[in-house]
């Protein structure tokens, strides 16, 4: 479904030719511990009528705020007055002119979990939104090398204390999970724990797939089932136009590429 889950297969195979035979993984932590951008603004938005929210706001802006590129996160006051999952859809209607014909938008609706807008957006991560999706893809990637994929974070014990947690304590002096960093502090480098920057499993499409050259062009502009559905000609002029600087040109690219693989093997 993403690039993130071909980099995993990736290290599938690679893991496959070791003697290791059980991969440890880092899913939830980020829905048990506050680890996303989106996840810091709901924690502002509970901590409004805080006295020092001037602060708050600010630690925001000097430390994790400051990596943020989506500008539907970066306006944070936009975001206070009208809270909403917008960001996830950063330039659709730009990429809606590539259908043919018209799409439905799915509605993405909360479950109602938790009166706590900040649990409530975490717990739709962890058991809908996020977690199902990325568990099986990685379970799919690893049985296929037969190793075991194992999440420590999921464990029931602990995911019962994390939500127990105060919601003030998820975040301090501008970081975010801040109950990790405390621990990682007896076994992490400090550039490493405290590192601001929010660095999921991930990477540009252009790091695999080079749009320069010629047969790659090639390739995407073949003879295929996907243009029943995609406009060739915008198409075409977008991806000679090589602007796929921003995040969501890189999925664009990535989504398109796997999609066209898939209908011309189905």
């Amino acid at each position: 479904i993403t690039i993130t889950s071909y980099i995993n297969s990736l290290i599938a195979k690679e893991f496959k030719k070791t003697s290791n035979k059980v991969a440890l993984s880092g899913i939830a932590g980020d829905e048990l511990f506050l680890g996303y951008y989106s996840h810091y603004l709901y924690w502002l938005l509970e901590n409004q009528k805080d006295k020092n929210f001037k602060k708050l706001k600010s630690d925001w802006f000097q430390i994790t705020g400051s990596h943020v590129e989506n500008p539907l996160i970066k306006d944070l006051d936009n975001f206070l007055e009208n809270p909403s999952k917008n960001h996830l859809f950063n330039d659709i209607t730009f990429f809606s002119f590539f259908i043919k014909k018209d799409s439905p938008i799915s509605n993405f609706e909360d479950q109602n979990l938790s009166k706590s807008p900040l649990r409530n957006r975490m717990m739709n991560d962890l058991f809908s939104d996020v977690v199902p999706l990325v568990l099986y893809q990685e379970d799919l990637n690893y049985m296929k090398n037969s190793i075991e994929n194992r999440c420590p974070f999921l464990d029931s014990k602990l995911t019962n204390f994390a939500y127990s947690i105060p919601n003030k304590l998820l975040v301090k002096n501008g970081y975010t999970k801040s109950i990790l960093r405390e621990i990682g502090k007896k076994y992490l480098p400090e550039e490493v724990n405290f590192d601001s920057r929010k660095r999921g499993f991930n990477a540009s499409i252009l790091s695999l797939f080079n749009i320069n050259k010629k047969e790659n062009l090639e390739f995407c502009l073949d003879k295929s089932k996907i243009f029943e559905f995609m406009n060739k000609e915008k198409v075409e002029e977008l991806l000679t136009k090589k602007n796929f600087k921003s995040n969501s040109f890189s999925k664009f690219l990535f989504s398109f590429i796997s999609t066209k693989i898939f209908l011309e093997n189905f």
